[in-house]
């Protein structure tokens, strides 16, 4: 009876670690490829009043190149405010903003956050569309009226572009984040086909002002949470990859973990909150397999990987079965050589051998995901963000 049990807990959690990293990206494309894609509907003539809005904090480094990327945004300028919503910046960076004469500085007394200054924002906002972005992001010329054409359809609630993370610095860190962001733009194209991407891009984000109501303060993800959020209330999200936000990735493994944990407590934040959407057909293909195949299984995966070496040991040690030897040396194959990965990259981060950058990258993501696990059990974390300044080097 302990074997059988042993025995399943080994093919469930094979499956799983299948499903998160293979299966579900897999599926993804043959549904859509055999599904008929949802029609998108826009208006190329379609201009709102939109407000851009900048969230800022301690990014004089960045910001001046920030506004003039967004003057040079091809959208009627009378129908587009340009919105710098600082959080209390220390570094001088309201300074830089005056300069600019069409450009509106929204000053808060204190940090408190990225939700709560994008609440601060909106109370003075004059645009239907609200499109939020980062000091340190630049966007394509059409960026603005490439995401606003879908609003044209009353059922679309939020529209994201696509996140390029380029590798400023010819790092394994960098290229595995830029690999990383790669592969989101073909699953949240393909989860668009049948329904919704799983979430949208906080660098290049946009909402209906009316339907976005008050942004939860709490989240530390709140461009996960807001989709959800709008998906939940009936609404369609869109995603449109001629919409291109670009930013530097990461360059070095403290970066990385710091913003990366930051995301898991988020999302682990946002399930929470939304758990009553997994597997519920009363949210279509989102809810039954998108939400809990790219997020949910993503968040278990350590647990995954935890129960299979565990059960595979275990069975092997009681029955020597010739099946759970093989598992459990692949296991150990794989540990050992995220192991070398870590030694030979930490020490010569130039090399570039795709195999040992996505080893190390997928061993850190299960060590950032626990750590961001046990920070969100007992509540160890805040929501003023820690800026990456590995990615304000443009």
């Amino acid at each position: 009876m302990i074997e059988l049990f042993l025995e399943i807990i080994m093919i469930v959690s094979l499956l799983c670690i299948f499903w998160t990293y293979a299966g579900y990206p897999l599926s993804l494309w043959l549904l859509s490829k055999l599904i008929e894609h949802r029609k998108i509907l826009y208006d190329c003539t379609f201009f709102p009043v939109v407000t851009l809005m900048v969230m800022t904090y301690n990014e004089a480094r960045t910001i001046e190149e920030k506004i003039k990327n967004s003057l040079a945004i091809e959208y009627p300028a009378d129908k587009m405010e340009i919105m710098v919503v600082d959080s209390a910046s220390t570094d001088g960076t309201p300074d830089i903003v005056k300069k600019f004469k069409n450009v509106r500085l929204m000053e808060q007394d204190s940090r408190k956050g990225k939700a709560s200054a994008i609440n601060f924002g909106i109370e003075h906002a004059r645009g239907e569309i609200i499109i939020i972005t980062d000091g340190n992001t630049m966007f394509n010329k059409e960026a603005v009226s490439r995401l606003v054409r879908h609003f044209a359809d009353f059922n679309v609630g939020g529209v994201s572009g696509r996140f390029e993370a380029y590798a400023s610095k010819n790092t394994s860190i960098s290229r595995s984040v830029s690999f990383y962001w790669r592969l989101e733009d073909y699953l949240r194209r393909w989860e668009g086909y049948i329904d919704s991407p799983v979430t949208m891009a906080g660098p290049i984000s946009a909402f209906r002002k009316d339907i976005l109501g008050h942004v939860d303060e709490t989240n530390l993800v709140e461009d996960f949470d807001i989709a959800v959020s709008s998906r939940r209330k009936g609404y369609r999200i869109i995603y449109d990859p001629s919409a291109i936000a670009y930013e530097p990735a990461p360059s070095v493994l403290k970066d990385l973990f710091i913003q990366k944990k930051r995301i898991v407590i988020g999302t682990l934040q946002t399930l929470m909150k939304h758990r009553t959407m997994f597997f519920n057909p009363k949210y279509g293909w989102y809810g039954t397999f998108i939400l809990p195949s790219h997020k949910l299984f993503q968040m278990l995966s350590p647990f995954f990987f935890a129960s299979l070496f565990i059960s595979s040991l275990i069975f092997y040690i009681t029955t020597r079965s010739t099946a759970a030897s093989f598992i459990l040396y692949l296991q150990l194959i794989g540990y050992v050589l995220s192991i070398i990965s870590h030694i030979i990259l930490n020490s010569r981060s130039n090399i570039t051998i795709p195999c040992l950058s996505l080893t190390r990258y997928l061993a850190i993501l299960q060590i950032i995901i626990l750590s961001g696990w046990r920070d969100y059990i007992i509540g160890n974390y805040q929501v003023t963000w820690k800026k990456i300044e590995s990615s304000r080097e443009l």
